[in-house]
């Protein structure tokens, strides 16, 4: 140590700004479900990108690899997946993200084709909605009321399609409050907040229902750029680094409360973590994108 310095890899950072982002002294680390494996056959995943839960406890699953949405049981039983065979659009192309509408239809985000597909609990098709105005489509979330919110990591904006009315573009890129750098997860609280990660500023920020920006916090210096988000029933939002363990909660302003998992090498340390998701009840499900897993941890 330097004066208060510390070398980790090439980058000398404060340890007084380590110790003032320390979070919970453990994470929880007892892997209650594990779902899916490396394979095509159902029930098994090929590069999963995403991950969302229905409220009815169905778990899906971008199955991007396989070209479909895994769908199992809330105990982890495989289900028929949703392909998209048979529609006016064909087949699901690069399902990268996937979340759940009021009233527990799903829809599915396909990056490369920019466009949106929404299928009922059943897996029959409803409806394709193409995403013209978007750049490069990274992640999905759904409001209450029905609003989807579209990160565009290419005009590093949000992309939002009201229930009724013309869609409308929020941000552009900055490091002020309310604009964004490369926006990658986004997520809405049960409160109405919608919370944006952005690998560009290295930051998460908070914003209201109607898109009025309220807050931002930086991550610590030891952890990946922000990858994926899912909003905690209870308060805050999940974030999860691309290819670090363990997921962290955060409530609003940025402190954290919680944590799951454990990175390693051990059978029960996450490897590469790239989504997360949080059930009705509270649980945690985290993907794996090296394991081709979905991993649960209890509440």
């Amino acid at each position: 140590d330097v004066r208060g310095k510390r070398l980790v890899g090439a980058y000398r950072v404060d340890v007084a700004e380590i110790a003032a982002h320390a979070g919970p002294a453990a994470a929880r680390r007892t892997v209650a479900q594990r779902i899916g494996l490396l394979g095509s056959a159902p029930g098994r995943l090929r590069g999963p990108r995403g991950v969302a839960v229905g409220d009815d406890g169905r778990i899906y699953v971008a199955d991007t690899g396989n070209q479909r949405v895994g769908v199992f049981a809330p105990d982890g039983t495989p289900l028929p997946p949703i392909t998209g065979e048979g529609t006016p659009a064909g087949r699901l192309a690069a399902p990268w993200s996937v979340a759940i509408a009021p009233g527990g239809d799903l829809l599915v985000l396909e990056r490369p084709g920019r466009r949106l597909r929404r299928f009922d609990r059943s897996g029959a098709w409803r409806e394709d909605i193409a995403l013209g105005a978007v750049g490069d489509p990274s992640a999905l979330a759904v409001a209450a009321d029905g609003t989807r919110i579209v990160a565009d990591a290419g005009r590093h904006s949000l992309y939002v399609l009201p229930p009724v009315g013309p869609p409308r573009t929020i941000g552009g890129r900055g490091r002020s409050l309310g604009r964004f750098d490369l926006p990658l997860a986004v997520a809405v609280a049960t409160d109405g907040s919608v919370y944006v990660s952005e690998n560009g500023n290295r930051r998460v920020q908070r914003l209201t229902a109607d898109f009025r920006p309220i807050e931002q916090w930086s991550l610590p210096p030891l952890r990946n750029l922000p990858a994926a988000l899912a909003a905690d029933p209870g308060g805050g939002v999940w974030v999860a680094h691309p290819g670090r363990a363990p997921v962290h909660l955060y409530r609003p302003g940025g402190v954290e409360i919680a944590a799951v998992g454990r990175e390693g090498s051990e059978p029960d340390d996450l490897l590469n973590v790239g989504s997360v998701a949080v059930a009705p009840e509270g649980d945690v499900l985290v993907l794996d994108a090296t394991r081709q897993q979905v991993w649960r941890y209890r509440r």
